[in-house]
């Protein structure tokens, strides 16, 4: 994933009125003085209401148009960025991060609590001071502190829906013990609990329990000195030959070629040789 350029940042401090088309892809922190907003997507069609009494994050898109009034306390800082991979879905009316392997959705607005501000503000401050040195590893620097803010609009999916008990099972379950119907027993009909599940997590509880046993077996193959046995029995395959299966599925290559690529292992140097 490309990490977000900082092309500049600043506070707004003075009262103000107006009506703004964004012109570039940015990130917003709103603590204090705001009257009104009312916003829209590049279409006309109105966003969420925003709160005018809590601060926020906010991203913005070229083409998103912001009615706003700001009173004498106003403290808003805006950090534009230059990063294509933020993209806006027109039919979705969503905001998607493209991180070159799957796009994620992000909320455009992250409510934040008064004991965040003081941290955030220090952040922004640094994201606006860095951009604007000279040396390279300081624009880096800034670089860096805006991708970290991120996870702000990540979405938080509610624990307590019967799509997290599902999960929840799911992930408790790496060893493929029980099958996702099973798992669905006592949580509701399985299509509607497939549904609910893709509705939250944005795919099936199939592609879910798919994903995940992937990524367990590149964490056993890259970083585990057991037998292609051992690791069989760890993903709950009975057979070695579902391993390679498994494998060519979802590498294109078999066991050792896969173990080959990214696991190499180290030379034994005795100490005494150390010199």
């Amino acid at each position: 994933m490309e990490i977000p350029h900082v092309i500049s940042g600043g506070v707004y401090r003075s009262p103000q009125q107006s009506r703004q088309v964004i012109p570039c892809r940015w990130m917003c922190l709103n603590i204090s003085g705001l009257l009104d907003a009312k916003d829209f997507f590049p279409d006309g069609t109105t966003m969420p209401i925003r709160s005018l009494e809590h601060p926020s994050v906010s991203l913005g898109y070229p083409g998103f148009v912001t009615n706003f009034h700001y009173g004498i306390n106003r403290e808003n800082w805006v950090i534009l960025l230059d990063m294509p991979s933020l993209q806006f879905s027109t039919e979705e009316h969503m905001l998607y991060l493209d991180t070159g392997r799957e796009r994620l959705p992000l909320k455009l607005r992250h409510l934040v609590s008064e004991a965040e501000i003081p941290a955030l503000r220090e952040q922004f401050r640094s994201i606006t001071l860095l951009s604007r040195s000279a040396l390279a590893a300081d624009r880096l620097h800034a670089d860096l502190i805006a991708a970290g803010l991120f996870h702000h609009f990540l979405p938080t999916p509610e624990p307590n829906t019967r799509a997290a008990q599902l999960k929840a099972r799911l992930d408790a379950d790496p060893t493929w013990r029980r099958s996702v119907l099973e798992h669905c027993h006592g949580l509701g009909q399985p299509d509607v609990l497939r549904e609910s599940f893709r509705n939250q997590f944005l795919m099936t509880p199939y592609e879910y329990r798919d994903k995940q046993r992937k990524s367990l077996l590149l964490s056993l193959m890259t970083h585990s000195e057991e037998s292609y046995k051992a690791i069989a029995a760890e993903l709950g395959l009975k057979h070695v030959q579902h391993l390679n299966a498994l494998v060519r599925k979802y590498f294109d290559c078999t066991p050792s070629q896969l173990r080959q690529q990214y696991h190499h292992e180290l030379p034994f140097v005795e100490s005494s040789k150390i010199k």
